[in-house]
């Protein structure tokens, strides 16, 4: 199988920072992980990518050992998102798995913090035998850490997580550790700055005769676009469905994210789709897809649409943040540009 030139630019992204970070380390004694984040919107391909660059790294000439896994695996259990849903019952966004506030947050920063401190490789370690390339049976010692998983299907599709005898392990030394999610590195905005935001954009949609009530989906149906004669087609911001209180909840939520996780990615990769309407497109094709190899029921298109809904806010308000000067990983970010075949149509560095 050919390797999509996506996941090699990703691959040499990685490779060329992990040159730097050993060359950095190099006299310590010990060279920690490297860990890179990717982001990548929904349908994206972006797990299909990452899969295919941890393949380029772990295969000669490289033969790398990297920890893979996505922010999907640290949900958290089902009792946990459900209490989080009653507690929180005028908020849409908040009603199922998905969004900031619905992560088991410690249990990963205790994973990321154990691959950390005893992920490292020695660098006065001698060159691995071949026992140690291919141990047998039994001869490997204890796993660093499990990494858990997420069963969807469980509870009629609200999903839960799976049990730990199911978790995957984790074997050391580590070179690199890749955490992939659709809203990670997402940044939180200034609670005045959110307010303003949203208060502008209701003007606006209520001066372009977008309706004031677009919480509530009167006059909110997805697509829906006014166009005044000799203006451009103007669609209101998902967000305006949602109420002010909700997208406060889930910036406030997001906020956690960047204290708790966000501190030890040094290297970054984000997808970037042609435009956010893209995602539903994206998302339709993946769940049509998904109808020609399950026997599972899918969702309708009118479905995914209102699935893509619940994130939308979110891809508005907060995907700006990937690229902050803030972020550990300023000036070791790749931008992959994709087209709405996601054929790469450009790079760029942030």
């Amino acid at each position: 199988m050919s390797t999509p030139p996506a996941a090699q630019l990703m691959a040499d992204h990685v490779l060329t920072h992990l040159a730097a970070h050993r060359e950095k380390h190099a006299s310590s004694g010990s060279i920690p992980p490297l860990f890179v984040g990717v982001e990548g919107p929904q349908g994206s391909g972006k797990t299909y990518l990452t899969n295919h660059l941890t393949s380029l790294l772990s295969s000669p000439p490289h033969s790398l050992s990297a920890a893979v896994f996505s922010t999907d695996d640290l949900y958290l259990p089902h009792a946990a998102l459900a209490s989080l849903a009653s507690s929180h019952p005028e908020n849409k966004m908040l009603q199922g798995r998905g969004l900031p506030g619905t992560h088991d947050l410690p249990l990963g920063r205790q994973i990321l913090n154990t691959l950390l401190s005893q992920g490292g490789r020695s660098t006065s370690s001698a060159p691995l035998t071949p026992e140690q390339l291919d141990p047998t049976p039994g001869s490997q010692p204890a796993p660093l850490v499990y990494l858990p998983s997420f069963w969807k299907d469980l509870f009629d599709g609200e999903g839960d997580r799976a049990p730990e005898s199911s978790w995957n392990p984790v074997h050391g030394p580590v070179d690199v550790v890749i955490l992939e999610g659709w809203s990670l590195g997402f940044r939180p905005l200034e609670e005045k700055a959110l307010i303003r935001k949203y208060a502008i954009a209701r003007a606006e949609a209520s001066v372009r005769g977008a309706g004031m009530d677009m919480n509530e989906g009167e006059e909110a149906e997805e697509g829906m676009k006014v166009e005044e004669e000799g203006e451009e087609e103007y669609a209101p911001p998902a967000f305006l469905k949602q109420e002010l209180e909700s997208l406060v909840e889930v910036n406030t939520f997001l906020g956690e994210y960047v204290e708790s996780w966000y501190g030890f990615f040094e290297v970054f990769i984000q997808i970037v789709p042609p435009a956010l309407s893209s995602i539903y497109k994206w998302r339709t094709q993946q769940e049509h897809h998904l109808q020609s190899t399950t026997e599972n029921q899918c969702m309708t298109d009118e479905q995914v649409i209102s699935f893509v809904d619940r994130y939308m806010p979110a891809y508005e308000l907060f995907l700006e943040g990937v690229r902050s000067p803030d972020a550990r990983w300023h000036g070791k970010g790749l931008a992959v540009q994709l087209g709405e075949e996601r054929e790469v149509v450009g790079t760029s560095k942030f």
